[in-house]
């Protein structure tokens, strides 16, 4: 993680921030004038990934007074968790994907995304595949080889020798291969950079600072492919098909009933005080994606912090279960 994390911080720092994001809020309007979203979407029995949004108004959080009771649930959670030493920090955002309205628990807080920012890589090849159809079928090497500050390793890594771009996104997707994640970003950084802009998401301008994505700011990845704005609606919906294949099933998927589908990536990091000891500072395991609920499917995103993985796993699945439970008693119907 930290190979592929030490590209990531370097390519970042060159681009500046670039304010608010597509989809965030309509130009021109206060957004506490909106009381209720206005929601258009298209639909298609045959893309079942994905929802096309037509049009939409949005307001803050404090316009949807009807997840109130969930926000005092999460809140309580979050503070029994501190206080039995679960976690030190815990970030959630929640968003309605019928009707767009919203809810987060410190959702603006920072941390560091690590591989959940291959979702990002993945949108680029698929975007850059647009002008160039032979991309994704091109052949580079790969050898085995594994990140050994990966906690949460590949468990079918590919064989060394040739493999396709096409090949090296479905390693890097759903084992959360790091090497392969290296050699796709080294090949494709300017693509990358085009996401972000497009996305308005945060790049680095301090390379030290690795904290620097929100559970809110990332939630523009995710909603962008179901909302189909940026790739095409099919390269769309087969990049949440990818998604929900991913291997991590300890986060939000374990806080869902076994039927229902996710579409979501994880990242973990680890943080020492000497590279040469095993003294862990703290760690960060996040994960965020679609729960595809039969009649509310819903954005979730679950950033943590504390010394323990099994103890953040445990959080992340708890809150994606009060979560879930909310949403299939009609919460967001």
């Amino acid at each position: 993680m930290k190979r592929f994390f030490n590209h990531w911080k370097y390519l970042l720092a060159a681009v500046l921030v670039v304010g608010t994001g597509i989809g965030g809020y309509t130009y021109g309007m206060n957004q506490h004038d909106v009381l209720k979203p206005l929601v258009v979407r298209e639909t298609d029995e045959d893309l079942k990934f994905i929802s096309p949004l037509v049009v939409f108004t949005i307001g803050d959080k404090s316009n949807y007074p009807e997840y109130r009771s969930l926000e005092q649930k999460i809140t309580s959670y979050i503070t029994a968790s501190k206080n039995n030493g679960q976690a030190t920090d815990v970030s959630v955002y929640f968003r309605n994907l019928v009707n767009e309205s919203w809810t987060g628990i410190n959702e603006d807080e920072k941390y560091a995304p690590s591989s959940m920012l291959k979702v990002a890589i993945m949108m680029a090849y698929m975007k850059a595949a647009e002008t160039e159809p032979t991309l994704l079928s091109k052949e580079v090497l790969y050898k085995a080889e594994s990140d050994p500050g990966q906690t949460f390793k590949p468990v079918d890594p590919l064989s060394t020798g040739y493999h396709t771009n096409e090949e090296l996104i479905d390693q890097m997707i759903r084992e959360s291969d790091n090497f392969a994640a290296d050699i796709l970003l080294s090949n494709q950084k300017e693509s990358l950079l085009k996401v972000f802009q497009a996305l308005h998401l945060p790049q680095e301008q301090d390379p030290t600072q690795i904290d620097f994505m929100s559970a809110r700011l990332y939630s523009r990845l995710f909603r962008t492919l179901y909302n189909g704005t940026y790739l095409s609606k099919d390269v769309s919906n087969k990049a949440l098909e990818l998604l929900s294949q991913t291997d991590f099933q300890d986060g939000l998927v374990k806080g869902v009933p076994a039927s229902v589908i996710v579409s979501h990536k994880f990242g973990e990091r680890t943080v020492r005080d000497n590279p040469t000891n095993n003294n862990v500072v703290y760690r960060e395991l996040h994960d965020c994606g679609i729960i595809y609920h039969d009649t509310a499917p819903y954005f979730l995103c679950i950033m943590t912090k504390g010394k323990d993985f099994n103890s953040l796993e445990s959080v992340i699945s708890d809150i994606s279960h009060i979560v879930y439970t909310d949403v299939n008693q009609g919460l967001a119907q």
